[in-house]
């Protein structure tokens, strides 16, 4: 079996970056001419290669004159090398190629010309020399060296683009090679990774290790806009599997009423809201812009405590576009239905009745769906065993051990009521 080693991701120099991207004339500027760099490179090569002269190697540059610069560095260290850009015509691509293949140089440095499409299986050493986010682009340039060939047992690729700015994303691009979430990659990369497939192996030296972790963690710390572009590169729409691939928790997406997980969606992309055609027959505006909904969806922060499975279990039922109507609902049942409504609109929301509240609620489909999410999420994670209140009270479902809002307490006691006009914005004091 084919064995690919992934070897000293090690500190470096640090990179800029300008709108999300890497300013390539500035990168350029960095890297070119650095001699202690190149020196460092060729270093290493040396320690992870045992024979120069028997390797094919592709190095992956940041800008045309980068890549000339290395291959004379190479050339001068007695590694035979090119440079190929788009400006080398075909016949000299498919010279360097061939030159390549039978061993009469030793690499090939570019910029992105052979991200793609290159039939060369015979590469097995990668050299990335530029930065890049993009996990795409990262695949591709190790897909260079991932096909099978005779005699080629092992690809070695050597990443030396390691001490970036604060921004830059390691979970990205080790994501993309291993397919762990944050959370597992956070523990793969403390242990060494030790749960690859056979015959793989990254291994990260104690500097670039700690380099590696630190930059894991502090994704964690997401600001809002952070936030939304880690949410896209997941691509989950579902709150339980973004959670559970990234590591961060229910209170990091949750940490103010403009928060809600269907905003951040909404703002990734992910999902969407009304087509103009559907705006224009049901007379409501595209979800994206309805202020109802977002008045709503800044309510969803009020449930993350719910942690007994009757209420998580009562709460989704009542959503469901199928729910019972209230007065067909049991005494708990209905109790319930208070508590929910009351918890979105404690000072009755003008509605007339409960079933017009759950009603116009049940109309906002992901405000609906995110609530079914929440209340799942909030009975699986508790951990404690909650008890009923006992004799006399049996009827009420509120549990000993578990967590309420005032609003929650008082609908379930019937303080509050539509039906004897008394709303739910009692502050303090006794009930």
């Amino acid at each position: 079996m084919q064995r690919l080693a992934l070897l000293r991701l090690r500190r470096h120099l640090r990179a800029q970056r300008i709108c999300g991207n890497y300013d390539t004339a500035q990168l350029n500027t960095l890297y070119t001419g650095n001699d202690a760099r190149a020196a460092k490179v060729i270093r290493e090569l040396r320690d992870q290669v045992t024979n120069t002269d028997q390797m094919r190697a592709i190095g992956f540059c940041v800008a045309v004159q980068h890549a000339h610069y290395m291959a004379g560095v190479f050339n001068h260290a007695g590694i035979a090398s090119v440079a190929i850009d788009g400006n080398t015509d075909d016949a000299d691509r498919a010279a360097a190629l061939d030159r390549l293949r039978t061993r009469e140089i030793n690499c090939i440095f570019t910029v992105d010309l052979f991200n793609e499409g290159l039939d060369l299986p015979q590469v097995d050493t990668v050299l990335l020399l530029r930065p890049t986010q993009s996990a795409t682009i990262f695949l591709h340039q190790l897909g260079r060296g991932l096909r099978r060939a005779e005699g080629k047992a092992v690809l070695t690729v050597m990443d030396f683009i390691g001490q970036q700015r604060r921004e830059f994303r390691f979970d990205l691009r080790y994501r993309a090679l291993t397919g762990y979430g944050r959370k597992e990659l956070e523990k793969a990369v403390e242990d060494e990774f030790p749960y690859l497939p056979s015959g793989s192996q990254i291994v990260l030296d104690r500097v670039a290790q700690k380099v590696v972790l630190d930059n894991i963690k502090a994704q964690l710390r997401f600001n809002r806009a952070q936030l939304v572009r880690d949410v896209t590169s997941y691509a989950e729409t579902e709150l339980e599997a973004y959670l559970e691939q990234s590591g961060n928790d229910v209170k990091s997406i949750y940490r103010s009423t403009k928060d809600s997980w269907t905003g951040y969606l909404r703002q990734a992309g992910l999902i969407d809201g009304f087509s103009p055609l559907e705006a224009i027959l049901s007379g409501r505006l595209p979800d994206l812009f309805d202020a109802d909904e977002k008045k709503l969806l800044g309510r969803m922060a009020a449930l993350i405590h719910v942690d007994d499975p009757e209420r998580a279990e009562a709460y989704s039922m009542l959503v469901d576009a199928v729910a019972p109507r209230y007065a067909d609902l049991g005494m708990r049942e209905q109790t319930s239905a208070r508590m929910l409504f009351y918890t979105l609109w404690d000072d009755g929301g003008g509605f007339p009745t409960y079933d017009a509240g759950l009603d116009y609620l049940r109309g906002y489909q992901f405000v609906c769906s995110e609530i079914r999410q929440l209340v799942k999420l909030g009975a699986a994670a508790s951990k404690r065993a909650a008890k009923g209140l006992g004799a006399g009270l049996q009827h009420i479902p509120l549990l000993s051990r578990a967590t309420y809002r005032r609003e929650e307490i008082l609908a379930a006691l019937q303080y509050g009521s539509l039906e004897l006009g008394k709303n739910l914005q009692h502050r303090e004091g006794v009930a």
